[in-house]
């Protein structure tokens, strides 16, 4: 009956594990069915080591690894990863200390089998550890917190790498004061959540930040619109105040039958409309403005472009993402492409069935290798971290990338899932 009980209550510390990571991260990475290995295998890491062998340090790292394996079933970033996993496996142990010596069958012995068992604690362990994983789920902004500094993901891992280190000191010093353990844990769990807190308060500061940035951005890129389209109505009505003189003119040549100068003439009040009209206007404002700034750098750089898009008005991905990763890849081609004599790039921007389509074409003199993508720019520093920061982003939404070369044309694609 014991051992009954002891496996429901560890299907209770998988699901409890499972609340923290939902906490923690966004999303799975996995489909159910791998998600439910995942689990299994957590459940076994967690229950048989204490069943076969009860050896304090073993059942630790056996735990530690179940946790691990529910951590990576979840998108996140590495760093993220190995954080939540070391703060999670602190509040457990803590709880569990806290539970075993409340019930008189703690053990400073961490090599060596712990033959104590109470019912009770195997009962209380699994709802203490709800009611403080509970408790750390209220951290709402964790969720969103992708990038922290490394001096505090430094912290995040050595305040709970110490507060296990330190209870098990602390115990084998004071074996027989259980009220002297019981407060060292209190404490212990209090930093422990401290912690969460301000990993949580860093996240908050990050979404603040990031939708800062996001605005400035935004407010730069729709004052380049605004510029853009005023400048191609100017144009269109200088064309038209011009339009009888040009009617004139085109009638002289005419009646002359000075052809020659007439289809020079009807190019230029043609390349004068499409000058007008170098502007995109999918109905995605967002899309529209990156696109414009960056081709106004493409026409002063006698760039031809060639562009597709089909965009619905309002797409699921933030401002500040989409620029970094269209910004980015456009001034690489940019950077590429006005180093060729063609100076060609073309731009396919599409959304069907939920998946957003980017790709992009471009010139270049370079043969690259696609297994080692490097940058033909002085300063490789910067265009390493753009490159980087596209991964980055990429990461944080269901992506495909893939890049080749055809001939002296450069490729990239990438599909983003919605």
């Amino acid at each position: 009956m014991e051992t009954i009980i002891f496996l429901a209550t560890g299907i209770l510390q998988v699901y409890e594990i499972d609340i923290l990571c939902k906490g923690f991260f966004k999303e799975q990475r996995t489909n159910r069915l791998q998600s439910y290995v995942a689990y299994f295998i957590t459940y076994c890491l967690i229950s048989f080591p204490y069943l076969l062998f009860n050896i304090p340090v073993l059942n630790t790292v056996c735990s530690f690894l179940g946790i691990i394996v529910t951590a990576i079933t979840y998108k996140g970033t590495v760093k993220k990863q190995i954080a939540s996993v070391f703060l999670f496996m602190a509040t457990m142990s803590l709880s569990e200390g806290i539970v075993s010596v409340g019930v008189g069958v703690f053990t400073p012995e961490l090599f060596q089998q712990n033959e104590y068992y109470s019912l009770t604690g195997t009962v209380c362990l699994p709802i203490v550890q709800l009611v403080v994983v509970l408790l750390l789920r209220n951290f709402s902004n964790i969720r969103d917190g992708e990038h922290i500094s490394a001096v505090y993901w430094i912290i995040s891992i050595f305040l709970p790498i110490s507060s296990i280190v330190m209870f098990y000191l602390f115990c084998r010093n004071i074996t027989h004061n259980d009220v002297a353990i019981i407060t060292c844990v209190i404490i212990l769990i209090v930093i422990n959540v401290f912690v969460f807190y301000l990993y949580d308060e860093v996240a908050k500061n990050y979404k603040l930040e990031s939708k800062s940035r996001e605005l400035e951005l935004q407010t730069k890129y729709q004052e380049q619109q605004l510029k853009t389209m005023n400048d191609s109505v100017e144009k269109i009505r200088a064309l038209k105040h011009e339009f009888k003189k040009h009617f004139s003119m085109l009638e002289t040549l005419s009646e002359s039958k000075n052809y020659e100068e007439l289809n020079k003439y009807l190019q230029e009040i043609n390349a004068g409309f499409n000058q007008a009209n170098k502007y995109i206007e999918s109905g995605n404002i967002v899309i529209d403005s990156i696109l414009n700034y960056k081709l106004q750098e493409m026409y002063e750089k006698d760039i031809k472009v060639d562009t597709e898009i089909v965009l619905l008005e309002k797409l699921d991905i933030s401002f500040y993402d989409f620029n970094i990763i269209l910004g980015n890849l456009l001034d690489n081609s940019i950077e590429a492409a006005e180093q060729t004599e063609e100076k060609y790039i073309k731009i396919y921007i599409t959304y069907r069935k939920h998946k957003l389509n980017i790709e992009i074409h471009n010139t270049t003199n370079n043969k690259v290798d696609m297994n080692n993508v490097k940058t033909t720019k002085k300063d490789t520093v910067n265009h390493g971290y753009g490159i980087k920061n596209i991964k980055e982003i990429l990461n944080k939404y269901e992506s495909v990338y893939d890049a080749e070369q055809d001939g002296n044309m450069f490729k990239t694609k990438m599909c983003i899932f919605m």
